[in-house]
Parts: structure tokens; C-alpha cells; sequence
């Protein structure tokens, strides 16, 4: 008698697997989350390479006193896809975990809850394939910011070393897919939008300051995000690390001036 039941368990668990895929795909198409999230990682491909070029303007006209005077050097490709790194994932980061999570919000309520709970035997065939869909989507949206980015950068500044393309790419993209996860998680244990959106933008906040600590940094799934030894801090994650500072051990005595500066550096002002 087990028999004939298993195709048409499975044929249940195929049915329940496509519905909630179209039934995600409508809710993000007809509520506009899906535009808003493109547009929102749009304008920071857009202001990210814009915001890098007029920054020394931008430092000039802010610290105009004769007690202060700020100076930035002339933008780079890496300046112009840190700075869109530093909007895509703080801004960007925690409206993707929100997609995330309120695509469980049906569980909020009874009426929903019960129907969906009540039709299928595992809960997972609901939630799984929805999840799926929104990291596509996040991913995809990202994708197009980053690639804004990376036209606008090499019409105006230059054109961006591919090798750093890629790399920022796949390492936000795994840290993007981890933050919605651990959303979907949160919300799918406590059964509450609001609490669950608090906690993870919360969660998401806090784990970049953790990697300051020097006994939980290697620990962190942020610090996977920098290059050891780089020059340049921001240019794979917004946050600063104790890793990508500049070493000046790693300079050569040739490159030292008398006073033990290196020559690439300004020495102390005398007045």
C-alpha cells in the first residue's frame, strides 16, 4: 500500500515547491520589493564612483578654517568600488535581509499560518524555494549595482582591475546569501517580522565591530572579507580591519628617510 503513495508524495512535494516559488516571484514583482531593491543597489553603483571623484572638493569645502586643513588624494578605481561597497553593504545588506524575512510573514498570522501548515508535510517545501528566490534576486540586483559601478569607474576615473572585481563580487555575495540566511532563520524561530528585522540588522551591525576584538577577529565571518596585508582598507568590505592597515615594516630601509619615515609618507610638519 506504500507503493502508490510515494508518487503522489512526490508529486505533492513538486506542486508545493512551484507554487511557493511563483508565489514569491508575484509578491516580490507586485509589491515592488524586487524594483526597489535594483534601484536602491542602482543609485549606489551610481553615487559610489560620482561621490570618490568630488571627495576632495567635498573635504575642502567642509574643513575651510585656517585651524584645519584636510586633503585627499585624487580618486582611484579601488576609492570608487570601496565607496559603493560601503552603501551596498550597510544599506543594501539590510534591505535584502528584510526581502528575506518578510517572505515568511505569512507565518504571523493564524489564517495564513494554519492554511500553509496544514497542506503540506514538510514546511520546508514552503520556505526553502522562497529563500531561493530571494537570493537570486539579491544577488542579481547586486550584480547590476556593482557592474554600474564598474562602467561608470572606468568611463571616469579608470578602468578597475578585473581580479578585484571578481573577488568583491564573490565576497559579498557569499556574505549577502549568510545575512539573508541567518534573517530567514531568526524570523522563521520567533514568528515575528518586526523583532526578527531588529535582531539581524541588529546581528549584522555588530559582527564587522566584533572583528576589531583581536581574540574573536579570525573568528567572524566578516574577516573573510579582507585581504591580509592590503594597502588599502574598504576595498572588498565598508569596514576597516587591523589587517589592511599600512605596515611600514613591510618597507624596505632603502625607502626610509633619516628621520625613519618612509619616503612614500609626509614627515611632522614644522611650524
Amino acid at each position: 500500500m506504500s507503493t502508490p503513495l510515494r508518487p503522489a508524495a512526490a508529486c505533492l512535494t513538486r506542486a508545493s515547491i512551484t507554487s511557493s516559488l511563483k508565489v514569491e516571484l508575484r509578491r516580490l514583482t507586485r509589491s515592488g520589493l524586487g524594483l526597489g531593491v535594483l534601484v536602491g543597489f542602482a543609485f549606489f553603483g551610481l553615487s559610489g564612483p560620482v561621490l570618490s571623484i568630488y571627495m576632495p572638493e567635498i573635504l575642502g569645502a567642509a574643513a575651510s578654517t585656517d585651524q584645519l586643513a584636510i586633503s585627499a588624494s585624487q580618486a582611484t578605481p579601488a576609492d570608487a568600488i570601496s565607496l559603493f561597497n560601503q552603501s551596498a553593504m550597510q544599506l543594501g545588506l539590510i534591505v535584502t535581509v528584510a526581502v528575506a524575512i518578510t517572505s515568511i510573514g505569512w507565518d504571523t498570522r493564524p489564517g495564513s499560518s494554519i492554511f500553509y501548515r496544514t497542506r503540506v508535510h514538510r514546511l520546508s517545501t514552503v520556505l526553502l524555494p522562497r529563500l531561493i528566490i530571494d537570493w537570486l534576486i539579491a544577488l542579481a540586483t547586486y550584480s547590476c549595482g556593482l557592474l554600474l559601478a564598474v562602467v561608470v569607474t572606468a568611463s571616469a576615473i579608470g578602468r578597475p582591475p578585473a581580479g578585484m572585481v571578481v573577488r568583491t563580487w564573490m565576497a559579498c555575495g557569499l556574505y549577502i546569501v549568510m545575512a539573508m540566511s541567518i534573517g530567514h532563520l531568526i524570523a522563521a524561530s520567533l514568528r515575528r517580522t518586526t523583532t526578527a528585522i531588529a535582531l539581524t540588522t541588529l546581528l549584522v551591525l555588530v559582527l564587522p565591530v566584533m572583528n576589531q576584538v583581536p581574540g574573536t577577529s579570525r573568528w567572524v565571518p566578516t574577516a573573510l572579507l579582507y585581504r591580509r596585508g592590503c594597502m588599502r582598507c574598504l576595498w572588498l568590505c565598508p569596514w576597516s580591519s587591523p589587517d589592511c592597515a599600512p605596515s611600514e615594516a613591510s618597507s624596505s630601509p632603502d625607502d626610509r628617510r633619516s628621520d625613519g619615515t618612509p619616503s612614500g609618507t609626509r614627515g611632522p610638519e614644522r611650524s
